[in-house]
């Protein structure tokens, strides 16, 4: 089982602070199941604490190291974009590695009515296979605008904080709205660190409708 949506990669955002943190974290990971792990550090968002070009270096070093502790644990690098209107993003240095289609997690503004079903189907017909991170912040999104998402070509992730309910009432309602609907391709844990945002995809997917099948990225 896969976790795509992480914020692992130690040092450079606002999740794992440490290594040996991001340790722990992966160790969660495994004890639940999940052998395989997208480490996605944010991109053009303020809790950046390294420019995104480190990221691949970083990556490297963390991942070697893991290996020699926890080698049953497959990493891959990816990036949780934000994006903004007002800057022209090279997404390309953002997709998921390892992987043959063009996987990119992007994010938008949870308070600003983003275009985000022009965004999307504008990078679908660039060659991007877009991935929607947590879908249920975005309350000016209507069921139909989220119809439309999967229908362009979109897929949708949900955070498992969200399913269980420790993101709040108003996520946890939006989540299981869209999971009852079949819109929802990925339920990913978005962790941070231990604690409060600790990964738990597989007590999310005990709380899935029984007929959610989590989607399969292609390596």
């Amino acid at each position: 089982m896969m976790d795509m949506h992480t914020h692992i990669l130690p040092g450079v955002d606002d999740g794992a602070k440490t290594f040996e943190e991001a340790l722990k974290m992966l160790q969660l990971q495994y004890e639940q199941g999940i052998h395989k792990v997208v480490l996605t550090p944010h991109v053009q968002n303020k809790v950046q604490r390294v420019s995104s070009k480190e990221y691949l270096e970083r990556f490297k070093m963390f991942e070697k190291d893991v290996s020699n502790i926890m080698p049953d644990i497959k990493l891959y690098l990816g990036a949780e974009v934000l994006y903004d209107p007002f800057k022209k993003t090279n997404y390309d240095a953002y997709i998921f590695k390892g992987f043959s289609k063009k996987y990119l997690l992007i994010e938008f503004s949870t308070v600003i009515e983003d275009r985000i079903v022009d965004v999307l189907y504008d990078l679908i017909a660039k060659g991007y296979q877009p991935i929607v991170a947590h879908i249920e912040r975005y309350p000016y999104l209507t069921d139909d605008d989220v119809l439309r998402i999967k229908e362009d070509g979109s897929f949708i992730q949900v955070n498992s904080g969200a399913v269980l309910g420790t993101d709040g009432r108003h996520y946890k309602k939006r989540a299981h709205h869209y999971l009852k609907l079949g819109l929802v391709d990925f339920i990913g844990s978005d962790c941070h660190d231990t604690k409060s945002r600790k990964p738990n995809v597989l007590k999310a997917l005990k709380k899935a409708p029984k007929n959610f099948k989590m989607r399969e990225l292609e390596e």
